[in-house]
């Protein structure tokens, strides 16, 4: 997992916030994958990712937050290092987005619609902000 930096919380403040919501996530995770098959391994490929940040979700603002904003953090995140199917990545696939993958692009989004659009202070209380007005309301 590439670890987005940090400007106003502590990293060790980001990562326990995340390690407090993992679980959910962990759930959510299951349900997700379990919709579609990505290569040989279980995954969340374009089309479930898209349908529940915009339609499931409703992040897809228009202001904070937009549909291209989400596309771009899909490709950002689900770069494989190494370019083609190598033995390390053979079980992460270019077009699904593996759980690491899963965890840090929801990071991203919670940094990008509450603490870049100044929303609150913090990333820790961006992460706290979506986890209860985003994330628990589907959970």
């Amino acid at each position: 997992m590439k670890v987005p930096k940090v400007k106003s919380s502590l990293e060790s403040d980001v990562k326990e916030k995340m390690r407090s919501i993992y679980p959910m996530i962990r759930q959510i995770y299951r349900r997700l994958a379990a919709t579609g098959l990505a290569g040989s391994t279980f995954g969340i490929g374009w089309n479930v990712y898209r349908e529940f940040i915009t339609q499931t979700l409703k992040l897809a603002d228009h202001q904070t937050l937009k549909p291209e904003d989400c596309d771009r953090l899909f490709i950002a995140v689900n770069v494989n290092k190494g370019g083609a199917q190598t033995t390390s990545n053979e079980f992460n696939s270019e077009k699904s987005l593996v759980r690491h993958e899963f965890l840090e692009i929801l990071l991203r989004i919670a940094v990008k619609k509450y603490f870049e659009s100044e929303k609150v202070n913090s990333e820790t209380a961006a992460i706290a902000k979506f986890t209860s007005e985003n994330l628990e309301p589907y959970y």
